[in-house]
């Protein structure tokens, strides 16, 4: 088998994604967008990652953007947190972020990623200091990987341009 640097030839590539722009202003942690992951499509081993561009318009107050999984294609019910940011000034107007996870198994404790939280950051290809978090996710079910986003401000907005997941 020949192989890239890093990849090898005949190795799925999967990519879902979801382009369709969403807007809020609300204050309290809102859905702008989700993408289906179809049940099994990652299994043990795999490395998802995830990736979100957000944008904020006004200049009044900072924003906090979230990447989620869930069962379902809303917040409803006990969401599972991949990754909080927190702009802390209203100067930063556009994020993009990225979350890369790494499943251990199929179900249960299953799934690494690297520190859920961070504040104040401009960019974020990953964290400063990453420290490794366990969450659970089903990937033997039907999953959605959701991007949301609370303003600060109300006077301000926020709009996500993509989410993208990836298995590498």
């Amino acid at each position: 088998m020949s192989k890239l640097i890093g990849y090898d030839y005949g190795t799925s590539f999967k990519i879902f994604q979801n382009t369709n722009s969403a807007s809020t202003n609300a204050t309290s942690t809102t859905y702008l967008s989700g993408v289906l992951i179809p049940n099994n499509t990652y299994t043990t081993g795999d490395y998802p990652r995830c990736n979100a561009l957000f944008e904020k318009t006004g200049a009044n107050n900072g924003y906090d953007v979230r990447l989620y999984w869930n069962s379902t294609n809303d917040l409803s019910g006990s969401p599972v947190l991949l990754g909080v940011v927190s702009a802390t000034t209203a100067t930063v107007s556009t994020y993009n972020m990225y979350r890369q996870i790494k499943i251990t198994g199929s179900t249960g404790s299953n799934s690494i990623i690297l520190s859920t939280t961070i504040t104040g950051l401009a960019f974020d290809p990953f964290p400063q200091t990453p420290v490794p978090q366990l969450v659970s996710i089903d990937w033997t079910i039907d999953g959605y990987i959701i991007a949301a986003a609370r303003c600060i401000s109300s006077s301000d907005s926020i709009t996500v341009h993509y989410l993208r997941v990836t298995n590498n």
